[in-house]
């Protein structure tokens, strides 16, 4: 029996869907369509570095970020990496030993992020009042090309960096007049590291480490490759769907076949030749010429 291929019918895409509201930095200024642009573009990124291959970004009104990814299960982890500001700082902290987790104040106008779905009041910051640390280099100094996981001697995962324009000069000068003290690197005002300086650092390139795992190295990594976003991020809602409805690639293999009706062989007539009802109407003009050949003709033979 002939069969047929039929296109496989596209299936339905559980995931998460996840909802950021954009506030301004500082101040009271409003979000603007570039900043929100500009977050949809840094948020896109940071996904596509995770290996969420199959999501949509997309804004929302005036002041909203939406994110579907399909399949993902657990959205806390993701939702932190997503709506992390990405400020990183190097500050000098002189003689302080800061522990990882510290929130300090730097010298840096802007604010400490607000942990997502937080609200302001219950945001861990720096005490009022407490120490401001000066601000050596910041995220802006970073070569998004040189940001990269690697492995320590013992298997640890770290952040390796490299500086671009002046920014290694700017690490260079200070790691030559400071060594022995204290410089911690800051994320979000929050302290990741926080290194002795042994030596000068001559080459702009630095490794970010004492971090719990490989998942946390490639979301430092992702947030550092794509830069710091212009607003802030709150999450309003993290909730699973059953059908995201994005676009799916068409199956190339067949779910179904279905049988044929076989066609019918054609004619030797129709296969080599003219179609039967074409020959009956020539045989007819050429009796109907012979005919009239034949009347002239006896018409004259009679004169």
């Amino acid at each position: 029996a002939n069969f047929s291929i039929v296109a496989a019918r596209p299936l339905q895409q559980a995931g998460i869907e996840i909802v950021f509201q954009a506030q301004p930095l500082s101040g009271n200024d409003k979000v603007n369509p570039d900043q929100l642009d500009q977050t949809q573009a840094v948020v896109e990124n940071r996904i596509n570095d995770l290996g969420l291959s199959q999501h949509l970004v997309r804004t929302q009104g005036n002041d909203r970020i939406v994110v579907q990814m399909a399949g993902a299960v657990n959205a806390d982890p993701i939702t932190a990496t997503l709506g992390a500001v990405g400020l990183l700082e190097l500050i000098d902290a002189g003689n302080d030993a800061l522990n990882p987790g510290t929130m300090v104040q730097t010298s840096s106008a802007v604010a400490p992020a607000v942990v997502p779905g937080a609200a302001p009041s219950s945001a861990p910051t720096a005490t009022p009042g407490s120490k401001v640390y000066p601000v050596i280099i910041t995220g802006a100094d970073i070569d998004p090309t040189g940001v990269m996981v690697e492995f320590d001697q013992v298997g640890a995962a770290e952040v390796a960096f490299s500086l671009r324009g002046n920014g290694a000069k700017k690490l260079a000068d200070f790691t030559a007049s400071h060594i022995g003290k204290y410089m911690p690197i800051v994320l979000d005002k929050k302290v990741i590291s926080s290194p002795v300086i042994q030596a000068t650092i001559p080459n702009g390139e630095g490794v970010i480490s004492n971090l719990s795992g490989v998942d946390e190295a490639k979301k430092l990594a992702a947030i550092l490759k794509y830069g710091s976003l212009p607003v802030r991020l709150t999450l309003v809602e993290s909730r699973a769907v059953a059908d995201l409805g994005l676009p799916t690639p068409t199956p190339l293999v067949a779910t179904s076949l279905s049988p044929t009706t076989p066609t019918a062989p054609a004619s030797s007539s129709q296969q080599g030749g003219l179609a039967p009802g074409v020959i009956i109407r020539i045989i007819a003009v050429v009796v109907i010429l012979l005919a009239l050949i034949a009347f002239l003709i006896l018409r004259r033979l009679r004169r």
